[in-house]
């Protein structure tokens, strides 16, 4: 689906608050369409939230992850609200991002014990190959 800017969040979190049986979540996000979002604009709070509980969530998968304050909240709110979570895959575009990420993310408090995040920069494998 393709959702302009100011709604693709809110369906999101619909989506997320409507579906607690959920056991996989793959995200494919373009970058190149939120680049003009207001970070302040879209801010997701864990006491938005409160309600929502994924017990059922075992993989988490963002395609071409945006880097921007609210992707983060996302996953951050996903990592504390899925006791079962497993793996949390994300795809960058730069060493930079991966390493900014990757800062953010493992002090972030989690339900899960066993959550493995995985980063992947798309970026180095392109310039590779």
């Amino acid at each position: 689906m393709r959702f302009r800017n100011d709604d693709w969040l809110r369906f999101l979190v619909l989506m997320i608050r409507s579906s607690p049986n959920m056991e996989k979540l793959k995200l494919v996000c373009f970058e190149e369409h939120l680049t003009d979002l207001d970070d302040d604009l879209f801010y997701v709070t864990m006491q938005d939230c409160s309600d929502i509980w994924l017990e059922h969530l075992i993989e988490l998968e963002i395609s071409v992850f945006g880097n921007k304050k609210f992707d983060l909240e996302i996953v951050k709110l996903i990592l504390a609200k899925s006791p079962n979570l497993k793996t949390v895959r994300l795809m960058v575009h730069n060493k930079e991002d991966e390493l900014k990420l990757l800062e953010a993310l493992l002090p972030s408090p989690r339900a899960s014990p066993m959550v493995e995040i995985i980063v992947d920069c798309v970026g180095a494998k392109e310039e590779s190959g």
